[in-house]
């Protein structure tokens, strides 16, 4: 129904795990892709809450991010996860 109403405004392609959820509302592991496109937001919070430089705050979760990074089942299914917990 938005769709109809809105036709022209410009749709991107997102994550699935964006736009859904499980039962409980709670998905601690996400893709990788999803974490990338919430950490300026997260580190920019964050960086407010604890008083540091907001590039600081962002570096040092991405590169979290990146070692906690893991693909299921060794790669062949899916896209890298990260648990967000």
């Amino acid at each position: 129904m938005w769709r109809l109403e809105h036709p022209d405004v410009a749709l991107q392609d997102v994550p699935i795990d964006m736009v859904t959820t499980s039962a409980s509302g709670l998905e601690p592991h996400i893709i990788i892709l999803s974490a990338e496109l919430e950490l300026d937001r997260v580190a920019s919070n964050l960086a407010a809450d604890i008083k540091q430089d907001a590039a600081h705050v962002r570096a040092e979760i991405e590169a979290l991010l990146q070692r906690r990074a893991f693909a299921p089942f060794d790669g062949p299914a899916g896209e890298e996860m990260v648990n967000v917990l």
